[in-house]
């Protein structure tokens, strides 16, 4: 494991020039990815929940993923929150 970590170059990246904009955009994308993708989870454990037949497994398992999926979606949201107060907070 030590060897692995040994071949990372963690010098800075000559002529990169990123500020706060930057990242807060970069985190931003990727939150909102995450969040696309928590509401399409949603809509299918839905779907599936829909069409189960009263069969209590699958039920149960659309019923767990529709909760797992509401409290992801409750943290990115928290964390979008959270990265854009911070980065206006740094950028003043």
């Amino acid at each position: 494991m030590r060897f692995l970590f040994s071949l990372l170059d963690l010098r800075p990246i000559q002529g990169v020039n990123a500020g706060t904009t930057q990242l807060q955009a970069l985190i931003n994308a990727f939150l909102a990815a995450s969040g696309a993708i928590a509401a399409l989870i949603i809509v299918v454990a839905g779907v599936r929940y829909i069409f189960s037949r009263g069969d209590p497994g699958e039920v149960a398992t659309s019923r767990n993923a529709i909760i797992y999926a509401s409290i992801g979606l409750v943290v990115i949201i928290s964390a979008y929150g959270i990265v854009n107060f911070v980065i206006l907070g740094v950028s003043r």
